[in-house]
């Protein structure tokens, strides 16, 4: 039979390990399938500061424009934008140029796509003011400027350099109860 501290120590060294050894920092995948982007924003990840964990170094896209709304609309009008915590953004791709020129904090860095083709987005981009993950506080795909009749949908992949997803908390909070169940059963 266990005894609870046998029990509290197992659960004290199953939450240390994560504390005490280094974490691996992996890049993150989006898939994107018929993903619409239009004139206002839209998001790729809900409340991303919470999940992405690391330093955001770049993105990589590879993407094919699956329809659009006109035949003069290209892939390279989409945006990519990593929303600030007070206003404007910490890094924008995309666009046929800086859509947020002035002033300077709200747009530090922008990039154009590495390379296209009026249907395809393909490359990467390297920030050179890379920034923390946890500091983004909107995520998404925009074409700004465009009517509200225009639009375009994109499929494929998306990668975020430099960050690992983590599962919010209350994720984790629904695991624990979860193990704590199912401890109770096993008695």
């Amino acid at each position: 039979m266990e005894t609870l501290s046998a029990r509290t120590g197992l659960w004290t060294a199953m939450l240390a390990t994560p504390i005490c050894c280094p974490v691996a920092i992996a890049d993150v995948i989006l898939n994107l399938n018929n993903f619409n982007v239009g004139s206002s924003g839209n998001l790729l990840l809900a409340s991303p500061g919470t999940v992405l964990q690391g330093v955001v170094t770049g993105v990589s896209i590879d993407v094919v424009m699956t329809q659009s709304s006109s035949t003069t609309i290209q892939a390279n009008y989409a945006m990519l934008y990593f929303g600030a915590p007070v206003a404007g953004f910490l890094a924008t791709v995309g666009s046929l140029s800086n859509p947020y020129p002035y002033p300077v904090w709200q747009n530090p860095q922008w990039s154009p796509w590495p390379a296209s083709s009026p249907g395809a987005l393909l490359g990467r981009v390297d920030f050179s003011q890379p920034f923390s993950g946890s500091s983004v506080t909107s995520l998404g795909l925009a074409m700004p400027g465009a009517l509200s009749t225009e639009w375009l949908q994109l499929s494929g992949t998306l990668t975020l350099h430099g960050v690992n997803m983590v599962p919010a908390p209350g994720s984790m909070a629904l695991l624990g109860i979860a193990g704590l169940t199912g401890s109770r059963r096993r008695r």
